[in-house]
């Protein structure tokens, strides 16, 4: 697959002229930079919907988030923004292997400069509430029993596997492989991300 060829096709009308050889910053920089500035928006936009403390809004938060982002960065970076997202594309060989580096140091970064956001935006007490947005194991009480029984730590990693295969098996079929990939990606992409979420945010994220 050509260096060029990313998650999200680009558009003909904006591709470089024939014959005209792309500079280090279009083909190395910008998308990471892409990669970062996407991250640091997600980061903040699904922390802050946490607030709510409805399981809804955090899956649409997220979903609707990164379906926006891969829609507007897609033809610059391909709209990773997830170190897993990355390892498969490059794996598939719809990523540079070259790039994959970079593209992991952009979205860490993204993630830091995301959580410094919300730190500097949300009141203390919000903040405290959501955790920071990290995510943490639930605990269950069952009121007629009196008994409280946590989320193991190898079942929060089984369930954190097994969603994250759904989200990248859905960028994989819908934005990479040839016989399968549709404009509608971003859409599929998202709506993955909602589903993720309410099948697993009761059990592994701060709700």
């Amino acid at each position: 697959m050509a260096d060029t060829e990313y998650l999200i096709n680009k558009n003909d009308s904006t591709s470089e002229p024939r014959g005209h050889e792309p500079s280090v910053f279009d083909r190395i920089l910008r998308p990471i930079l892409a990669e970062t500035v996407g991250v640091t928006l997600f980061v903040f936009v699904g922390c802050c919907s946490l607030v709510s403390g409805q399981l809804v809004n955090a899956a649409l938060g997220h979903g609707l988030t990164i379906a926006i982002l891969i829609m507007g960065l897609g033809e610059i970076s391909g709209g990773h923004f997830n170190p897993a997202v990355t390892l498969g594309v490059t794996l598939a060989g719809g990523l540079p292997v070259y790039l994959a580096p970079g593209y992991f140091v952009g979205q860490i970064l993204g993630g830091i400069l995301g959580a410094s956001l919300v730190r500097g935006t949300l009141p203390k007490v919000e903040y405290s509430k959501i955790g920071g947005g990290v995510h943490h194991l639930n605990k269950f009480e069952d009121v007629g029993m009196k008994t409280v029984e946590d989320v193991e730590p190898g079942w929060g990693l089984l369930i954190e596997m097994v969603l994250t295969t759904v989200l990248v098996f859905t960028v994989l079929m819908t934005a990479v492989n040839a016989r399968t990939k549709t404009k509608l990606a971003p859409l599929a992409i998202g709506f993955a991300v909602v589903v993720d979420i309410m099948a697993g945010g009761m059990l592994t994220v701060p709700l």
